[in-house]
Formats: C-alpha cells, structure tokens, sequence
C-alpha cells in the first residue's frame, strides 16, 4: 500500500510541476525533460511492485515526457516538440557517456560505488 500512495504522490507532484512550467513557457518544459531523463535513468534500478505489477521506477518517471510531449504539440508549434525529442536523446547520450566513463576512474578508497553501478548499469544479461 505504500507504494501505491507513494507512486500517486509522485504522479499528482509532476503532473504539477509541468503544467506549472507550461505557464511559464517552453524553456521551463524543456528544462523539466531534462531534469526527468536523468531521474529516469538513475532510477531504472528500483523495481517496485505497484497495484500487483512489477515496474521499475524510472519507467514511471519517465512517461511524463511524454505528457510534456504532448503539451509542447499542442500549445506551441509542432517543431518544438521535435526539438524537445532530439534534446531528449542528446542528454541521454551524454548520461550514458557520464556513466561510462566513471567504469574506468580509479579510486583510493574501495572500489564498492563502481561495481555498484557496473552492476546497475551494465548492458550484458545479468
């Protein structure tokens, strides 16, 4: 039960937020894409049973995007939601660029952070 009250609170929190941001304009919107493509991924780990299905959290962030989307095709012109999609693509390559290259940095301490996110994010079957 505390999922379900914690993914309806999250939901009811961005469904906020961006109609908030569709007041303010296009860059807001663009900036809140941004901002959930970088939640998304961070969060694609956290599996959660929600109303008896197993989802992952990042799954659920992540389809805001396409609300804003939508809101961009709607009340602006059309170009802006494709310049939204290429943008949307351009920090996901950046992320996984980030991530990628933080495998191969040494560390003094232990190496524990690492292959926890080796593990996390790794694109061979587990």
């Amino acid at each position: 039960m505390t999922n379900e009250l914690l993914v309806v609170a999250v939901v009811a929190l961005m469904a906020t937020a961006i109609l908030s941001a569709t007041y303010f304009g296009k860059p807001f919107l663009f900036a809140i894409s941004c901002f959930i493509i970088v939640v998304s991924n961070a969060t694609v780990g956290i599996q959660l049973d929600v109303f008896g299905l197993a989802v992952s959290w990042g799954v659920i962030v992540y389809s805001f995007i396409y609300l804003i989307t939508d809101i961009l095709s709607e009340l602006f012109e059309e170009d802006s939601a494709y310049q939204l999609a290429f943008m949307n693509v351009f920090v996901q390559v950046v992320f996984w660029i980030y991530l990628t290259l933080t495998f191969f940095v040494e560390t003094k301490v232990s190496q524990e952070p690492l292959s926890t996110l080796e593990q996390l994010y790794a694109t061979t079957p587990r």
